[in-house]
């Protein structure tokens, strides 16, 4: 009987990764910290070559470009739009690719340590679930502050149905799921951002949103690690400290609310 070690348990985790495509959203212009970050911190896990994706900062953002893929009030330039066209951009991307799944990040995720391990198990499971490999789908695996509801949770059960994303720092996107979301934004144009995008779709039945339990993710701009590029939410220590406390307390205490 042949035991695989630790270190090649790990290293076939890795080749695993390396044959799924990985996106970044990544602002082009004066960005430099952020890409260093994201560039060691993806290092750290093998991720080396990911794409960037460079388009779409806001003075790309000309009003043809806003005809084309917003309507209402969101067809304006703004950080918003530009985050949003960057995630429709590697959208468009993943629908013309020969792979059935991407990986996309925004460039402040920080990754848990363990993150081989539960990406596996969690792309194991979708290739065992019909429920879900048989259907556009999108696996939001990103701490938000919301979590599986402690009652529906199920033992050796990763994946669970929901309406709405998380946020869009990290998340598995189905090839099917993109082509949806770039018909539909061809056909209907996006009217909000990203992760709301996603739940528009969900709840027109469009696609379908799986969220991981645990949560293996989270934006530094939300965590308060990094400043964010789209609004003024407060970075530094106290913001690190009340994160953390409304995690715990989410998580202790989410029982029945969904």
């Amino acid at each position: 009987l042949h035991v695989r070690s630790r270190r090649q348990r790990q290293m076939c985790i890795r080749d695993r990764l390396n044959n799924i495509p990985v996106y970044v959203v990544h602002v082009r212009a004066n960005n430099d910290l952020r890409r260093d970050y994201i560039k060691s911190h993806l290092s750290l896990f093998g991720i080396n070559n990911p794409v960037y994706m460079l388009e779409g900062d806001m003075s790309d953002l000309s009003p043809e470009l806003l005809e084309q893929y917003f309507k209402g009030d969101f067809k304006k330039v703004s950080p918003e739009a530009s985050c949003t066209i960057k995630h429709l951009y590697i959208a468009e991307l993943i629908a013309k690719g020969k792979e059935d799944m991407a990986l996309v990040f925004e460039d402040d995720i920080a990754l848990a340590k363990n993150f081989p391990t539960l990406i596996n198990k969690c792309l194991q499971e979708i290739s065992n679930r019909e429920d879900i490999n048989s259907s556009p789908f999108l696996v939001s695996y990103e701490n938000n502050n919301k979590f599986v509801p402690r009652s529906e949770q199920k033992e050796g059960v990763m994946l669970y149905p929901r309406k709405e994303g998380r946020f869009a720092g990290a998340y598995i996107l189905s090839k099917s799921a993109a082509q949806v979301m770039t018909d539909h934004t061809a056909e209907n144009k996006c009217h909000v951002v990203s992760d709301w995008y996603h739940k528009y779709l969900a709840e027109q039945g469009l696609i379908n949103i799986h969220w991981t339990h645990p949560t293996f993710a989270e934006q530094g701009s939300h965590n308060g690690k990094i400043k964010s590029l789209i609004d003024d939410k407060k970075t530094g220590f106290v913001r690190r400290i009340v994160w953390k406390i409304q995690s715990f307390i989410k998580k202790r205490f989410t029982r029945n609310l969904r």
